[in-house]
């Protein structure tokens, strides 16, 4: 454990964004639309849309990560690694559902919702993923950086469920509501972490 060089010089910043994101706690047990919730995809009720729901348990490990550093350290290599590997999986699940999407669909049969859909959900992974390569290339706040590889997977996900349900807003539910609450803070946190001092 890795106590040395702790942050304090804008713990108020960092522990409004962890308190505000431990809404994502939530977000798996919640319905999104028709009574259906991340747990619901995974526990066998609604089996074929696993890909969708499981990447939303991405918050667990996030509000984790981000408690444990703000209370006592910085990650250790092994839990970088533990990050970044399950943000990568969660990554893969993306690009999968995605690919999928188009191959099974046929590029003809893609409607403007669903180009939007794909070209969005990819588009925020290389985004993402590029902001983090670049804030480990040049500094600044490196322990950050396994939390934000999870934000990222988790805005991906999450702006590819929503997209595919935004069609009908009158059948959100709160799981959508709270899953919105939990992607503005995380994207608070991405865009907010470099503005601040290590």
């Amino acid at each position: 454990m890795n106590t040395g060089n702790l942050r304090t010089g804008h713990f108020g910043i960092d522990a409004s964004l962890v308190v505000a994101g431990l809404t994502g706690l939530a977000v798996p047990f919640l319905p999104f639309t028709f009574d259906v919730s991340p747990l619901d995809t995974i526990d066998g009720k609604w089996p074929e849309f696993w890909q969708l729901g499981a990447p939303f348990f991405l918050t667990f490990l996030v509000s984790a990560a981000s408690l444990r550093q703000l209370v006592c350290c910085r990650p250790s290599k092994a839990e970088r690694a533990i990050a970044y590997t399950v943000a990568m999986a969660a990554a893969g699940i993306v690009i999968s559902v995605t690919v999928r999407m188009v191959l099974g669909e046929g590029w003809a049969a893609f409607s403007r919702e669903d180009w939007f859909l794909a070209v969005t959900s990819l588009a925020i992974l290389l985004l993402g993923t590029g902001l983090l390569a670049r804030r480990l290339a040049t500094g600044g706040r490196k322990d950050q950086c396994p939390i934000m590889a999870l934000q990222v997977a988790y805005l991906a996900n999450y702006v590819g469920v929503v997209i595919s349900i935004l069609g009908t807003p009158e059948t959100w539910q709160s799981g959508a509501y709270v899953a919105l609450v939990t992607a503005v803070v995380y994207v608070a946190g991405i865009f907010m972490a470099p503005a601040l001092k290590p």
